[in-house]
């Protein structure tokens, strides 16, 4: 499809101008290359799951893996400052529900939907790659740790997060005071730690999402208390846990803390509560 096709389709579901469709002034530049690097993957995989929509029956598993892709784009534009992204893709949930509901395919809504966001994309770069702001510097896989030369305490982390956007801002979040490991669901991050523990390399703190597939935080955090136990680590020796979520709600919270996590942030996370959660309520020196 063409430029001049894109915007008429995108005009035919009330999408937005695509060429239009600016960043704010005040939007997190420094988040926006990952962000498009994981919308890229996001997208190509949509118009894979897309156009096999098309071929036969929505299955249950099809649908919530679509709906999944939109709220990540969703919550990414949302935390970098990008609300017509964001706004947009809050209103293609409720359109897919409801033409699924109407029993009509969404293959050639979500295919527009897709080439909006690409049409949109190089907006977006513009704002790392202009003239008034220096093109971030290319990144390892795997960046080594900067040396802290503040004194502070350099903590040794684990960040268990299952949604890219919520692993990336944490990370950078703690860049300068933590050496962060990664695990994106609960079996993953009970392997990291269980290897951790034997090797004499125990995690200072643990972020831990409560919603996560497969295997609730709730059940990690169980898990990982019972091998510090079985270990011989007891009470205020193990690791600091900081359950996060979007769920602000008192019962998650009370369940959390009966199971001895040590705190609790509710996410999108806001970098002036995380730091006083980790330094005066947890004790880091940070």
């Amino acid at each position: 499809m063409n430029s001049n096709d894109q915007i008429k389709a995108a005009r035919s579901y009330s999408f937005p101008d695509p060429l239009g469709t600016k960043p704010p002034q005040d939007i997190k530049g420094e988040y926006i290359q990952d962000f498009v690097l994981s919308w890229q993957d996001l997208l190509d995989n949509l118009e894979i799951t897309a156009l096999q929509m098309e071929s036969g029956k929505v299955e249950a598993d099809t649908l919530a893996k679509v709906k999944r892709m939109l709220h990540t784009i969703k919550g990414d534009a949302a935390v970098i400052g990008f609300p017509a992204v964001s706004d947009v893709f809050h209103r293609a949930e409720d359109v897919l529900s409801e033409q699924i509901d109407k029993g009509e395919c969404p293959t050639e809504y979500l295919l527009a939907l897709k080439d909006w966001l690409q049409q949109v994309i190089p907006n977006l770069l513009a704002v790392i790659t202009g003239p008034q702001t220096k093109p971030p510097a290319p990144k390892s896989a795997d960046p080594a740790p900067q040396a802290n030369q503040t004194g502070k305490q350099r903590l040794k982390v684990l960040i268990v997060e299952d949604d890219f956007t919520g692993r990336l801002v944490l990370q950078k979040m703690l860049a300068e005071y933590a050496e962060s490991d990664l695990a994106v669901d609960g079996k993953e991050a009970l392997i990291t730690f269980s290897r951790a523990l034997a090797q004499g390399k125990r995690y200072d703190l643990i972020f831990l999402d409560i919603m996560m597939p497969e295997m609730s935080g709730q059940d990690v955090l169980k898990e990982i208390r019972r091998m510090e136990a079985e270990a011989g680590i007891l009470g205020l020796d193990g690791a600091k846990i900081v359950m996060t979520t979007a769920l602000g709600d008192r019962v998650n919270v009370m369940q959390a803390f009966r199971e001895q996590c040590d705190g609790y942030l509710v996410k999108p996370i806001e970098r002036e509560k995380l730091f006083t959660l980790l330094g005066k309520e947890l004790g880091f020196r940070v």
